[in-house]
């Protein structure tokens, strides 16, 4: 089983729970906020970089 983790100092992490480790999948200078929502067998995800990631676009 595979775990994604997000904090608000830019780390994301995929986690390996039957090897017991993490791997650093993403380090930015930019703030993450994640949200997650499951209803029935269809789950999503939703990521968001703070607000300076968007006016670059």
């Amino acid at each position: 089983m595979q775990i994604y983790t997000s904090c608000y100092d830019g780390l994301i992490r995929l986690m390996d729970a039957e090897k017991e480790i993490f791997d650093m999948v993403y380090n930015g200078e930019n703030k993450i906020y994640a949200s997650h929502r499951q209803r029935m067998k269809q789950t999503v995800y939703i990521l968001i970089l703070d607000s300076d990631f968007f006016k670059k676009l």
